[in-house]
Parts: structure tokens; C-alpha cells; sequence
């Protein structure tokens, strides 16, 4: 990329001048590779790949190979850990005509005892992708992320609702919705998802209205439909529950 850019420190391109991309785009980096190669083409570089001539070299080894390694060896244990599942399995039956005594296919956070005895699964440990988020690290499949994809598609609603000690409705809910409208007033459409959320707090029995995170369910439920079908978005509904004593 520095390279392309014209910032190496050693490095320099002249017009005419040939890059060789000797390896296939890995699925996912089409985009970032398709980058670069523009930056080369537009110094005036020619680019060749793959697709142009059969150049393509692998860094993974073919059968072969690891037939010859295998038999250079002699291994006591196989465990193919590069690949997918499939990859896995037929890298185990091969290292088994090669009469590898054991093979053992591991997965994501698979612990594995190699000896004494046998050696087979012996429990899981907690793996995955992490993030890095500002200055804490997070599962990539956590919520946080979940929801941001969300609110960029969706956008978010905020709904505040005041309900007193017997689980009444004080005032009309408030409802906002920042991130789905571009014209000032256009949030007064929302004044007639309050009904919907009335009405739903009203079917709750007396236990149910007395406990938040049912009447927050309840909420989110009153809001879903009509919002979809109104709006024809589901945004992510972030609802806020006050409880007041009207006795003081």
C-alpha cells in the first residue's frame, strides 16, 4: 500500500514498471487489494494477476506435500488446525492413509490433552473475535455492535413513560426518534404511537404493571408493528420507565 502510495521509504515506482500480485484476493479484501492496484495503474504501473496469467502461488501445501512430509516425519498425532471444517476432515483422512496413528479435529477453543494416553477433546475454552472499542475490548457479536448496525439502518426511537404507584399512566408517553426524520415538526407523526402504548399497558394485569422490565416489554411491543408498518423501519426502541408516588 505504501508502495502504491509513494511514501516507501526504499521503494519507488517509475511509469512502466510491472507488480506481479502472484497470490488470489482472499474473499473479504477484494475491495482494499482493488485500492491498491487502481493506485498503481493510475502512476502508470502495469498490473498483473491471476486472472491475467497463471501465475497464482500458493503458500498452503498441495496432497503431496504433506503426503511427503508426513512420510519425511512420522508423526504419532495429527491435528489439522488451518481451514474449515471440511478443510479439517480431509487433512484428518489423509494424515490416516498416511497411517498417522490418531487425528484429532479441533474447533475454535477446542482443548485437546496429546498425552498421557490417547489423545482426544478434553473440554472448550472461550474464543472469538474481539474489537477493540475506544479503550475496551468486546466480543465482535456483542450487542454494542448489533445495535449500532441497527440504529445506521433503522434508527433509533426513545419513549418515556411515567406510570404512579398503581401502575397508572401520569401523562402521555414521550416519544423522539432523532435519527428518523429531516424536516423540524415531522416528529409530531409519532403522537399517535401513544394510543398503541396506552392501550398495551392497560391489557397487563396487576402484577404485570407493577413489574418494569413487563411494562418496558410492553412498550417495545406496542411500538414494533405500527411503527413498521407506519414508518416501514424497525429501529432499535430504547424505553424509559419513571415511577412517581402522586401521594408525595
Amino acid at each position: 500500500s505504501r508502495i502504491a502510495k509513494g511514501d516507501h521509504p526504499t521503494v519507488q515506482l517509475d511509469p512502466g514498471d510491472t507488480v506481479v500480485f502472484s497470490a488470489r484476493e482472499i474473499p473479504g479484501n477484494e475491495k482494499s487489494i482493488g485500492y491498491i492496484q487502481n493506485m498503481l495503474i493510475r502512476r502508470g504501473v502495469k498490473v498483473i494477476t491471476a486472472r491475467d496469467e497463471p501465475i497464482h502461488v500458493s503458500g498452503h501445501p498441495g496432497r503431496e506435500d504433506l503426503t511427503r512430509m508426513y512420510q519425511l516425519t512420522r508423526p504419532k498425532i495429527l491435528v489439522p488446525v488451518h481451514g474449515e471444517t471440511r478443510h479439517l476432515c480431509e487433512q484428518a483422512a489423509l494424515g490416516a492413509e498416511c497411517q498417522i496413528p490418531e487425528q484429532v479435529i479441533p474447533h475454535d477453543g477446542t482443548v485437546i490433552r496429546l498425552a498421557p494416553g490417547d489423545a482426544h477433546v478434553i473440554g472448550v475454552a472461550e474464543a472469538g473475535v474481539l474489537a477493540l472499542d475506544g479503550g475496551r475490548l468486546l466480543k465482535r457479536d456483542a450487542d454494542t455492535f448489533r445495535n449500532r448496525n441497527r440504529i445506521v439502518w433503522n434508527g433509533v426511537m426513545f419513549v418515556t413513560v411515567v406510570l404512579n404507584q398503581f401502575g397508572e399512566m401520569v401523562n402521555d408517553p414521550m416519544i423522539t426518534a432523532p435519527s428518523l426524520f429531516d424536516e423540524p415538526g415531522e416528529e409530531t407523526r409519532l403522537d399517535h404511537f401513544a394510543a398503541e402504548i396506552g392501550n398495551r399497558i392497560d391489557q397487563l394485569n396487576d402484577e404485570e404493571v407493577l413489574d418494569d422490565s413487563a411494562v418496558i416489554l410492553a412498550v417495545r411491543q406496542a411500538l414494533r408493528r405500527p411503527v413498521r408498518q407506519r414508518m416501514g423501519k424497525r429501529p432499535l426502541i430504547e424505553v424509559h420507565l419513571v415511577r412517581v408516588n402522586e401521594n408525595g
